[in-house]
């Protein structure tokens, strides 16, 4: 304790009343920066009693001070100039500590006065704030601040990013100006007053992920997926402003787009629509996804020498028929050398680049300064086409075009060998036709040859002897003998197996079916069966003249069916019915006999199937079509077969 005269405490009590009057901590530091008065505001501060802070280093009461803060105070004392702004601890508080010289007053002791106050909320306002910023800053979100006018605040550095613009070029805009002209999902252009920060300006309502396109810094379109949260000041009702978040969802929607794009190519596929049609589709694919360009695909010849333009919807049609017939080599353009080197070939500048020096006359005077190719491998390792890029600019690729055109190129090929397969097909369907045909002719022509030969051999000897037998009959006639007797018996099985042979070089080649056509032909096979059989028979033809080849095949298995039902079914009643529609003619047979099971009749184990029922269906499934059969026993038979024609 410092002693004091009379005179001399007048200072000090005046002193000590002041910072008993303040509202803040004040404490006298002495020489040795020790304190030596401390109010009740200070001990409050530090949690501790006036006793037990004095006499107690000013370091020791406060932590956090800095190492130089001993120094700083005599400084102060020398100087005579105030430090304000330490910070310290104590009590579990944030303070802040002025050092002041004391009064140049006599009767006061060396020393100086602190002034302490309580920044604890202050401080975590500050740590807060601090946070908050450092975390938005981080954020791979862009954010953008908008003042309740719609004015641009502020945005952090994703925002500048994402959006491609700086900092300056943002803040201090105004939602709603150019810049900010969006396109709805379907490409459509969207008003201002549907972005989200205005309207939840307008009407305090939140929004969450909103896509938008905007023209981003570049000129590239960018997609957003936009979030709006309105800034409420406490009290307040409306929005004294909005937090505009987004992300950048560019690749992820065009990842869908190219999703879906894929699916209806595939879905043209195999739908069997023509190669032509999917590749013209998928040149305006490519061209959709990859900004400016241009896309054509060529096919290259059989034996790999050759280039033929196959699609190329926004090619200058000049430019398609200078190119068809191009050659491939080690430098031949980009299409060209790309089949021969069998890996894609990126041509920034058709000007410039070495591949085109002999045809970049040709492609610059069509407004073509950049060409990139892929070469379409076919399963068979041969190169079945290229698809090409155009700009009107040099340009290299972005990882982005090179996965379009890895698609395109996986798409091209899937359509290129289902159309080979296709073609494949159909090349063994018509060596079947042309194997079908050639063996219904070659059975007609035998046909003919055994009518033929019934009609001048064997019907002219039965016919002879017929004449004969007739001769000796009147002969023996004459004579009185027994012998007519046996004559006449002998010419009655003559003339019917004369009759029998007619009939059967009649149907072997039923003349009606080459002059007249199918109707005739099986109208007369059914009257004969009507008059053989004497049963009921209904005839339904609706068909048209048929090539030869069709027509005997119908006819013959018409011919069986009929034959079948006059042999087994002991029927009353025979149907036929043939129709065409559609580039098919659909056939039926039916009677009403006894029927028989067919499960039985094809366990070759205990019976067979009638080997000419074999030999019609192989005939029908050789030309296309089909044959069944429905019959039960005591329920009648009905088989029906289907023929393609045309």
């Amino acid at each position: 304790m410092h002693r004091h005269t009379p005179a001399a405490a007048a200072p000090v009590t005046l002193l000590e009343s002041i910072l008993e009057s303040v509202p803040v901590g004040c404490a006298l530091l002495d020489g040795d920066l020790r304190l030596t008065r401390v109010n009740a505001a200070l001990a409050a501060l530090t949690g501790r009693s006036g006793w037990e802070l004095l006499g107690v280093p000013v370091t020791e009461v406060f932590s956090g001070l800095s190492a130089d803060t001993p120094g700083m105070c005599r400084r102060v004392m020398r100087t005579r100039t105030p430090v304000l702004g330490m910070f310290a601890a104590a009590g579990g508080r944030a303070l802040r500590v002025d050092c002041h010289p004391l009064p140049e007053t006599e009767g006061l002791p060396d020393g100086l006065w602190i002034v302490v106050s309580d920044t604890t909320a202050h401080h975590e306002l500050d740590a807060s704030e601090a946070r908050y910023r450092s975390v938005v800053a981080s954020m791979a979100e862009g954010v953008i601040l908008v003042d309740a006018e719609g004015w641009i605040t502020a945005c952090n550095a994703s925002a500048e990013r994402i959006l491609r613009v700086d900092r300056e070029a943002l803040v201090g805009t105004r939602l709603g100006d150019a810049r900010w002209k969006a396109v709805r999902e379907d490409g459509t252009p969207a008003p201002p007053d549907e972005l989200p920060a205005v309207d939840t300006l307008r009407t305090g309502r939140a929004h969450d992920d909103v896509v938008r396109g905007l023209r981003a810094g570049d000129g590239r379109m960018v997609w957003l997926s936009l979030n709006s949260q309105p800034l409420r000041a406490p009290g307040e009702g409306g929005a004294q402003g909005v937090a505009l978040s987004f992300t950048d969802v560019t690749e992820r929607r065009t990842a869908e787009r190219l999703a879906s794009a894929e699916m209806r190519l595939l879905e043209m596929v195999a739908a069997e629509t023509p190669l032509e049609a999917v590749l013209r589709r998928l040149a305006l694919l490519v061209e959709d996804h990859c900004r400016g360009a241009v896309c054509g695909v060529m096919r290259v010849s059989e034996d790999g020498s050759l280039l033929h333009p196959l699609a190329g919807p926004s090619l200058p049609a000049e430019y398609l028929a200078a190119i068809d017939g191009a050659t491939v080599g080690a430098r031949a353009g980009s299409c060209g050398t790309a089949v021969h080197r069998r890996e894609p070939v990126y041509v920034v500048d058709i000007a410039a680049d070495p591949l085109w020096a002999a045809f970049a006359g040709l492609a610059l005077s069509h407004g073509l300064h950049a060409c990139w190719s892929a070469p379409v491998l076919a399963s068979d390792g041969s190169v079945a086409a290229t698809i090409a890029l155009y700009f009107s600019e040099p340009r290299a690729p972005s990882d982005a075009d090179i996965r379009v055109v890895e698609l395109a190129v996986s798409i091209a090929r899937l359509a290129i060998e289902r159309e080979r397969a296709r073609e494949a097909l159909r090349e063994s369907e018509r060596q079947r036709v042309d194997v079908l045909a050639r063996m219904l002719r070659a059975e007609d022509e035998e046909r003919a040859r055994i009518a033929a030969d019934l009609h001048d051999d064997t019907i002219q000897v039965l016919a002879g002897s017929l004449i004969s037998i007739d001769r000796v009959l009147r002969a023996a006639r004459a004579s009185g003998t027994g012998v007519p007797t046996a004559l006449t018996d002998a010419r009655v099985l003559l003339s019917s197996t004369l009759d029998r042979t007619r009939r059967l070089m009649f149907e072997i080649r039923p003349p009606l079916l080459e002059s007249h056509g199918l109707g005739h032909a099986v109208g007369e096979l059914l009257d004969q069966a009507r008059r053989d059989m004497g049963i009921q028979v209904a005839v339904t033809i609706d068909v048209a003249r048929l090539s030869p080849s069709t027509e005997s095949l119908v006819y013959r298995t018409v011919q069986e069916l009929v034959a079948n039902a006059r042999k087994h079914a002991r029927a009353t009643r025979l149907e036929v019915s043939l129709r065409s529609a559609g580039g098919r003619l659909e056939g039926r047979v039916r009677d009403d006999g006894t029927g028989f099971d067919i499960a039985r009749a094809r366990d070759r184990s205990v019976m067979r199937l009638h080997l000419g029922l074999e030999a019609v269906s192989e005939r029908l499934r050789l030309a296309g079509g089909d044959f069944s059969i429905e019959s039960r026993p005591g329920e009648g038979t009905t088989a029906r077969f289907g023929l393609p024609i045309s």
